[in-house]
């Protein structure tokens, strides 16, 4: 292994699939970072009262999340937490 590999700055980027976070990917890899891309699926805004129509965090935010990492050459995650989350939060805030 060179070591220039060993040392090279690395970054797990959040991606929402919006603006404000492909732009953030896009200027880490500028920096010379080598860039993974995440989103984490918390809930589906349906399972919370909230219509698709208004929704953040979808299935297209996802792909555009995606999209953007393949454009910018980094692997790209999907984390589903949205069973545990809805749980430990959404179910249990329902209570109050």
């Amino acid at each position: 292994m060179s070591r220039d590999y060993q040392f090279r700055k690395k970054a797990l980027i959040a991606m929402s699939g919006g603006v404000d976070s492909s732009v953030a990917a896009y200027l880490m890899k500028e920096e010379g970072f080598e860039c993974i891309g995440a989103t984490m699926k918390l809930f589906g805004n349906e399972d919370i009262g909230i219509s698709r129509a208004h929704s953040c965090c979808s299935l297209d935010d996802v792909e555009d999340a995606r999209s953007v990492a393949a454009a910018l050459h980094m692997p790209y995650y999907v984390f589903n937490f949205s069973e545990r989350f809805g749980q430990e939060n959404v179910l249990s805030s329902q209570k109050y």
